[in-house]
């Protein structure tokens, strides 16, 4: 039997509700149980997410307990992270 992957978990919204969604999570889970991560900005501060010392790798979850929340605008940009750097299919 196969296992399931230790992955993140991914939300694609609009980015007028990529706050409320935030929130929504907040409010939901238990504190300090997952690590919500906004997925926005420029393309350098994109990159700066996946960086060593961005959001992502600082998290002391597994990423099976760490919840993006992305607008349809940056899907694109995140794809191509996620096919070259987690070896996951688009």
């Amino acid at each position: 039997m196969a296992t399931i992957p230790d992955l993140p978990h991914l939300f694609i919204v609009p980015g007028s509700l990529v706050a409320q969604v935030h929130r929504e999570h907040q409010v939901f889970f238990k504190r300090h149980s997952i690590d919500i991560l906004i997925y926005s900005g420029t393309g350098k501060q994109r990159a700066e997410f996946w960086s060593k010392g961005g959001p992502y790798h600082l998290s002391k979850h597994k990423p099976r307990h760490r919840v993006i929340i992305a607008s349809h605008s940056v899907r694109a940009a995140l794809n191509v992270y996620l096919a070259c750097s987690l070896n996951v299919e688009n």
